[in-house]
C-alpha cells in the first residue's frame, strides 16, 4: 500500500515534523502559503492529510488524486496499475443456478466459500470446486434430457401418435 508520506515524496512536498507523533506539515501547493505558515497537515498513522486553508482532505489515494488534480478513479489506476483490471473473481456457472434448479437435480444447497475453522483453505477451495463441477455436470445432464424429451414429444406430436391437447 502506498501511503500519504510516500504520495508527498513523490511529489516533492518537503514534510516538517511536528511535536505530535506521526504528523507532519508542509506548504499547501494549492493555497501557496507563505513560508513561516503551514496550513498543510499529514498524518502517517491513520494515513489521512488536511489543509486548514482550502478544506482538502482525505486518505492516501485521495491526497494522490488532489496533488496531481485527477479523479479519485485515475488515481487508483495510477497508484495501483496491477488492481486496475482485477475484478472478482469470475464465479462458477454452477453458483448461478437457483434452489430450485438445484432440488430439481437433487441438491440441497452448495458449500460456503468459506473454509470451517481447523480446514486448510486450499483444500476446502479444491473439494468446493469439485462440488461446484459435479453440481454443474448435473445440471448439464438435466438438460440434456429434457432437450431430448422435447425432442421425443416434438417427433410423437409430428408422427400423429400423440395429440397436443394431452
Amino acid at each position: 500500500m502506498v501511503g500519504v508520506e510516500e504520495i508527498a515524496e513523490r511529489n516533492k512536498l518537503h514534510l516538517v515534523r511536528t511535536s505530535t507523533h506521526n504528523q507532519y506539515k508542509a506548504h499547501c501547493p494549492v493555497c501557496k502559503d507563505d513560508r513561516r505558515v503551514y496550513h498543510l497537515y499529514v498524518n502517517t498513522a491513520r494515513d489521512t492529510f488536511c489543509c486548514h486553508k482550502c478544506g482538502a482532505s482525505g486518505g492516501a489515494i485521495q491526497f494522490h488524486a488532489w496533488l496531481k488534480g485527477v479523479t479519485f478513479e485515475e488515481a487508483k489506476r495510477d497508484l495501483y496499475p496491477s488492481h486496475a483490471h482485477n475484478h472478482k473473481q469470475p464465479e462458477h456457472p454452477a453458483e448461478r443456478l437457483t434452489r430450485d434448479q438445484l432440488r430439481t437435480i437433487g441438491f440441497v444447497g452448495r458449500t460456503s466459500k468459506i473454509a470451517p475453522k481447523g480446514v486448510d483453505p486450499k483444500v476446502w477451495s479444491d473439494r468446493r470446486k469439485a462440488e461446484l463441477d459435479w453440481i454443474w455436470a448435473e445440471w448439464q445432464e438435466r438438460l440434456a434430457w429434457e432437450r431430448r424429451v422435447e425432442l421425443h414429444v416434438r417427433q410423437a406430436i409430428a408422427d400423429g401418435n400423440m395429440s397436443q391437447a394431452q
